[in-house]
C-alpha cells in the first residue's frame, strides 16, 4: 500500500480498500470450505457452505479490523465495507439466508450482531478520524429477504459509525438486479434508494446507472 499510495499521491487521488468476505459465493476452486451464517446453498457457485461458529465468527471479525488497520497504516484514505452484493455480512443480515437460532439469528438485532462487531472493531482498531463507508444493498429481491424498509434500519443504526452509506440493488443472487442493461434509464436506482436514504443525515452514494 505505502508504494502504491506514493506513487498516486502526485496526482491528488484518493485511496479507498473495499473489505469483504463472499462467504457462500467463494468459488469452490479458490477455498477448501465454503462458509456462511447457516448451511443454505449458493445458487451462484453452488455447494452447500459450512455454518460458522461463534469461534469462527470471532476470527472473522477480527481479521477484518486487522485489515482495517493494514490499510491505515498503508497510508490509504479510507475503507468501504462490503455488506452487500449477497456476501458474507449480508448472508448473515438476510432472514432468507441465515436461519441460526443462536445470538447472531432470528431478530435483526441478532442477524446485525455480526456486521456490528465487525465495525466496532474496526473503530477501535483504526479511530473515528480514518474515513469509513458501507455498501448495502437498497433490498434483496429474493423470497423471504431483506425488504428496503429492513435495509433502512440496517442503515440507520450502523450510521454513527460510518462516514456515508453506498447503495445498491440486488446481489448476485438475482444478477439482473445488479447490473443494469444500457437501455434501463439513467437513475433508475434513485427511486429505489429513498425509503433508506431519507433515513439518513451521512452522505450516500447510488451504485449503478
Amino acid at each position: 500500500y505505502q508504494e502504491l499510495m506514493a506513487r498516486i499521491r502526485p496526482y491528488g487521488m484518493k485511496m479507498f480498500q473495499q473489505l469483504y468476505h463472499p462467504g457462500s459465493a467463494t468459488r469452490p476452486k479458490k477455498a477448501a470450505t465454503q462458509v456462511s451464517a447457516s448451511p443454505i446453498p449458493n445458487p451462484m457457485v453452488g455447494g452447500i457452505p459450512v455454518e460458522m461458529t461463534v469461534a469462527d465468527i470471532e476470527e472473522m471479525v477480527a481479521a477484518f479490523a486487522s485489515a482495517a488497520r493494514r490499510c491505515r497504516e498503508g497510508g490509504l484514505d479510507g475503507i468501504d465495507i462490503h455488506a452487500s452484493s449477497g456476501y458474507l455480512i449480508e448472508q448473515f443480515l438476510s432472514p432468507a439466508n441465515n436461519t441460526r437460532e443462536d445470538i447472531y439469528g432470528g431478530s435483526l438485532e441478532n442477524r446485525m450482531r455480526f456486521l456490528m462487531e465487525i465495525l466496532e472493531a474496526i473503530r477501535a482498531e483504526v479511530g473515528y478520524d480514518f474515513c469509513m463507508g458501507i455498501r448495502l444493498p437498497n433490498q434483496e429481491y429474493i423470497p423471504g429477504g431483506m425488504t428496503p424498509q429492513d435495509i433502512a434500519e440496517v442503515a440507520r443504526i450502523v450510521e454513527p459509525y460510518v462516514d456515508y452509506v453506498s447503495l445498491h440493488m440486488g446481489s448476485y443472487w438475482r444478477f439482473y438486479t445488479l447490473l443494469a442493461p444500457m437501455d434501463v434509464p439513467l437513475g433508475n436506482e434513485m427511486p429505489h434508494n429513498e425509503p433508506i436514504t431519507s433515513v439518513l443525515t451521512k452522505p450516500t452514494i447510488v451504485v449503478g446507472r
